[in-house]
């Protein structure tokens, strides 16, 4: 919550400007800083996410 609230605004933000530059540059920029909690989970959610593409695919099948 705390990094969301010290970020600047990204609706109002030129992302096609932004896309040019590196990630740690713009996150600086924005005061975003690295998501660690979500860096924390992502691999477990991506497993989630596997194992599931794997059940529909074999009920599919």
């Amino acid at each position: 919550r705390d990094m969301g609230r010290k970020a600047e605004w990204l609706v109002a933000q030129d992302w096609d400007a932004l896309l040019d530059q590196d990630l740690r540059e713009v996150r600086f920029k924005l005061r975003v800083g690295t998501p660690t909690l979500y860096n924390q989970y992502k691999n477990l959610f991506a497993e989630t996410d596997a194992r599931r593409r794997e059940k529909m695919l074999k009920a599919a099948a």
